[in-house]
């Protein structure tokens, strides 16, 4: 628990999304598929209860395995409640930033969470969702055909380092990435 911590607390940059998973998976207290990347300042109140596919990405998101204000309502009416649930993540799915997920909510495979969504309950699959209260904003197919579409238009250079790069971050590619990327957006400001 203290290296987990530790992990949380750490700089950011210090340790990757997918080294972070593979500890967190190795320690067994979150099951997971394979090519899992959870972000160190990912929140995971009760890790026992969550279950990730392959190739779930979390973010700095939040997964809350319990309700919390049970504790002050068994005070406050003198009862003995108990309000977990488990949160199930299919695979291929991406949780963005600041985004919350409820205890029992399950998401299906090949689903894109926006960042700031609030979710509870069965969540289809193959769908992008954003929101609070969460809404379907389209079908993954029509946003992987929105993407190939931006991508096209892109620089061949920045294009052609994406392709060779591959699917995951690699910081050799980066520093380039990052010039060609400032330039494209900035060109107007860097002329002048």
């Amino acid at each position: 628990m203290l290296n987990l911590l530790r992990r949380a607390l750490g700089r950011p940059g210090e340790v990757d999304g997918l080294s972070h998973a593979a500890a967190l998976k190795a320690e067994g207290r979150i099951v997971m598929g394979e090519h899992c990347s959870i972000s160190p300042r990912a929140v995971i109140t009760d890790p026992d209860y969550v279950r990730l596919g392959d190739n779930a990405r979390l973010s700095d998101c939040f997964l809350f395995g319990h309700d919390g204000s049970i504790n002050m309502i068994n005070r406050m009416m003198n009862t003995a409640f108990d309000a977990v649930g488990k949160i199930i993540i299919g695979s291929n799915v991406f949780i963005g930033h600041g985004a919350i997920v409820l205890p029992d909510t399950t998401i299906g495979d090949n689903t894109i969470i926006g960042a700031g969504a609030v979710l509870k309950g069965h969540v289809e699959g193959g769908y992008v969702y954003g929101g609070s209260p969460l809404r379907r904003i389209r079908p993954m197919a029509q946003h992987v055909l929105s993407l190939t579409r931006r991508d096209q238009q892109l620089p061949d250079e920045w294009r052609d380092m994406i392709q060779a790069r591959g699917c995951d971050f690699d910081p050799v590619f980066e520093p380039r990435l990052i010039e060609l990327r400032r330039n494209h957006f900035f060109h107007a400001d860097l002329a002048s």
